[in-house]
């Protein structure tokens, strides 16, 4: 039988159970998240941690599945390692799990993606076609875990855990913490990244079926970010000169709040 392949959004959890021999778990477009596959007495769990993600969630998940035998994880040239190394520590220390038994895998791509089966291991990049088992609804998952990452304080580790493959199915997407509304409010109070977030939510609302106001889908044109930036304004606005403030403030006037 040719082996399925789980996709895995960002933000998301995939669990394997043990006895179930034709799977393997799959996760796609990482670049400063880390990725990492826990293989449980019972279960293997594969992680796209944004590191916001409720740790002692986590941690409680991973631990219904039994003591863990093999943790393997892989970094890319643009992971937050700062980020990732103190979650990942305290869940060693959580869980118990032995140095011993942690693998790491290196890349040196910015983006990339990863497959774990467990008699291959964790394959970064590799050139095999892998047979997908995609979510019906993970297009709008992953919009609304990256909402709900951007919209999350800094290092406050408090997103919801989202599990979206368990006990051989998809479970149902989760809902986004905040409304357009409440959303809009943050950004307009956010003097540093509201446009960033502006941008974000414009690019990723609709892909997470939320309802826009049109005076911001109209913004968001004729200001040049329409694109899905998230880390980094574009060229003309990058520079928080003139132009930026001119553009702050538009946002700010608008009859959306």
């Amino acid at each position: 039988m040719e082996k399925q392949f789980v996709s895995i959004t960002q933000g998301s959890v995939g669990i394997i159970e043990a006895d179930c021999i034709s799977l393997g778990l799959f996760s796609d477009k990482i670049q400063s998240c880390r990725v990492s596959v826990f293989k449980c007495e019972s279960a293997s769990l594969l992680v796209h941690d944004t590191s916001q993600i409720r740790l002692g969630d986590l941690c409680k998940l991973i631990a219904q599945y039994g003591p863990v035998n093999l943790v393997v994880y892989a970094v890319g040239p643009s992971s937050h390692e700062q980020l990732h190394c103190p979650r990942f520590d305290a869940m060693v220390e959580t869980l118990k799990i032995s140095p011993s038994v942690v693998r790491v895998v290196r890349t040196f791509k910015e983006t990339y993606c990863v497959a774990y089966e467990k008699d291959m291991g964790l394959l970064v990049d590799s050139p095999q076609s892998f047979r997908l088992l995609k979510d019906p609804q993970g297009v709008r998952r992953e919009a609304i875990n990256i909402l709900n990452n951007w919209f999350t304080p800094p290092n406050s580790q408090s997103v919801p855990l989202d599990v979206q493959y368990q006990r051989g199915r998809f479970t149902s997407a989760p809902e986004p913490n905040l409304t357009v509304l409440e959303m809009l409010r943050d950004l307009r109070d956010d003097k540093q990244h509201g446009l960033l977030g502006a941008s974000a939510l414009g690019y990723y609302g609709p892909l997470a079926e939320l309802n826009l106001p049109p005076e911001l889908k109209l913004f968001l044109e004729e200001s040049g970010l329409s694109a899905a930036y998230i880390e980094n304004l574009p060229e003309h606005l990058a520079d928080k000169g003139a132009q930026y403030q001119e553009v702050a403030e538009r946002f700010a006037q608008l009859p959306i709040f």
